[in-house]
């Protein structure tokens, strides 16, 4: 926490003296998020090793107390204190700055529904690393990171492959070209490319990105039950 406040001191040190021109946000909820699939990947490292492993197991807490009490350290803990961090630091910053010298910054805050999506999209991910926590017995984080990007590649393949074939056939697959071009849901709309209406699909796709998390949430918490050490 410490080198991460120096940090955060350092990029305010270049605003200051025109190297940079705002505290850019979103690069530090990126970074925010960062931090949390690093804690969420190690919250189970007791488990890497026989000796602490069995420690952990034996310690008086069922399962569930300690999987609840794992996964709100690595979510909305690490989360709300690594946000805390930066608003606190950047703001003693700021008004340092200000009263000596007269460039008299604003902190301009994201708005509430970026940061309502941005704290979305980390528990969203938060799940992958947890579940991997349980599963990879090393580096659970570099093989959670993988594992990702190779579903994500095989979804994109996958769904590249039906959208080809439903808008050209077969033709249109072996052609590994699209003759049109789409840009949002109106364009589905306007070509009639979709089975269901636009509201639908996008309700449809909610339910699915909320079922996802749940669901290896759910798998984590059962993988831990069974974790052989």
């Amino acid at each position: 926490m410490g080198i991460f406040a120096l940090i955060i001191i350092f990029s305010n040190y270049m605003i200051f003296n025109h190297y940079m021109d705002t505290f850019n946000f979103e690069f530090w909820g990126f970074i925010i998020a960062f931090m949390t699939f690093i804690s969420s990947a190690n919250i189970f490292s007791s488990l890497q090793q026989t000796s602490s492993g069995i420690h952990y197991y034996m310690t008086p807490a069922t399962i569930t107390e300690k999987y609840a009490a794992a996964w709100i350290y690595s979510s909305f803990f690490t989360i709300i204190v690594y946000s805390i961090t930066v608003l606190l630091v950047h703001f003693v910053c700021v008004s340092i700055g200000n009263a000596f010298t007269d460039l008299n910054q604003v902190i301009h805050l994201p708005s509430s529904e970026k940061l309502w999506m941005g704290f979305l999209g980390i528990l969203f991910y938060h799940s992958f690393f947890i579940l991997g926590a349980t599963i990879f017995k090393k580096n659970p984080f570099l093989k959670t990171v993988l594992c990702i990007i190779l579903l994500f590649m095989v979804i994109g393949a996958i769904s590249t492959s039906i959208l080809t074939w439903y808008m050209g056939g077969i033709e249109g697959m072996n052609s590994y070209q699209w003759d049109i071009e789409l840009n949002d849901w109106s364009d589905f709309e306007k070509l009639d490319l979709l089975m269901f209406d636009v509201e639908t699909l996008v309700n449809i796709l909610k339910m699915t990105l909320i079922s996802i998390p749940v669901i290896l949430w759910i798998t984590a918490y059962f993988k831990l039950k069974t974790r052989q050490i």
